[in-house]
């Protein structure tokens, strides 16, 4: 949940909070998730609060039992959210919503009527961002990246304002970039996302290549290179000094191509470890020193 707040005493003092936020992905606890109602939502604006979303997915919030996708402060008296919505301040435009505990529709996600103008006027969808797969624990299985040909894949707006990088994509992730989470963020760390290879280039390699990892000595993270001249059935193992297996990164099809790995090695104690790609009858091994 963002939960966006002004000020407090005085609430109407300035200068405002109007933050300008373009491709944020928010992946919520899911839509059977507890709590309900207040803190189940997707966005909250109060205490005068503005700010502007442009170029988003938001996803997998409950805002049930009460709740909703978004929430805007609306007081009988005084300034509020409601005022910088209606002057300007807070926009919601050219996002992806989708998987609202309450329902995919407008009423839902937004039942405030004059946030729901807001929302309708404003280029927002309802609609799947084909996210590629959502997890929330230690099982490797979060890929926050949209599917390059689904809906967010295409169709975001230019920012007005230079400082911000132009994408085509909705979102935080290229669809057809490497996954930036991987190798020093918490969902990395704690194995929920799987950063553990990804394919960097198309241009076709001449030879079987297996680089010197890097950063080397490493500690906790380190990224290793790889390329393949055709398509290969791909094992990539990491072995101790004394020839014991530890982990396996790989072990799978790959189509040619440049690779680029990061493993991360929090669970294992210093040392000298031996990285091995096999490929059909070739075979690399190189030694990179874990030093904690």
């Amino acid at each position: 949940m963002a939960e966006q707040d002004g000020g407090t005493s005085p609430e109407d003092g300035l200068p405002y909070a109007i933050p300008q936020i373009y491709n944020a992905t928010y992946i919520g606890s899911g839509i059977t998730a507890f709590p309900q109602g207040d803190g189940s939502e997707a966005l909250i604006f109060r205490d005068n609060a503005g700010g502007k979303y442009y170029n988003s997915i938001i996803t997998e919030y409950n805002g049930g039992g009460g709740g909703a996708g978004i929430t805007v402060e609306d007081l009988e008296s005084g300034e509020d959210s409601r005022a910088r919505l209606e002057g300007g301040d807070l926009v919601l435009s050219n996002n992806i919503w989708w998987n609202f505990g309450d329902g995919n529709d407008v009423a839902n996600i937004a039942p405030q009527d004059f946030v729901r103008t807001h929302f309708e006027a404003n280029n927002n969808q309802i609609i799947d961002p084909q996210i590629n797969s959502i997890s929330r624990t230690g099982d490797g299985n979060l890929d926050p990246r949209p599917d390059p040909s689904g809906p967010a894949g295409s169709g975001a707006v230019a920012p007005t304002d230079p400082f911000f990088t132009t994408t085509s994509y909705y979102g935080a992730f290229d669809p057809d970039g490497l996954l930036w989470i991987g190798g020093w963020t918490a969902l990395s760390h704690n194995r929920i996302t799987d950063i553990k290879v990804d394919k960097i280039t198309a241009v076709i390699p001449t030879e079987y290549i297996l680089t010197q990892n890097y950063p080397n000595p490493f500690n906790p993270a380190t990224k290793i290179d790889f390329s393949l001249p055709k398509d290969s059935d791909v094992e990539l193992t990491v072995y101790n000094i004394l020839g014991q297996q530890v982990e396996v990164l790989i072990n799978g099809f790959r189509n040619a191509g440049t690779y680029e790995l990061t493993w991360d090695a929090s669970n294992l104690p210093s040392g000298v470890y031996i990285y091995r790609l096999e490929t059909g009858s070739n075979v690399i091994s190189k030694k990179m020193m874990l030093l904690k």
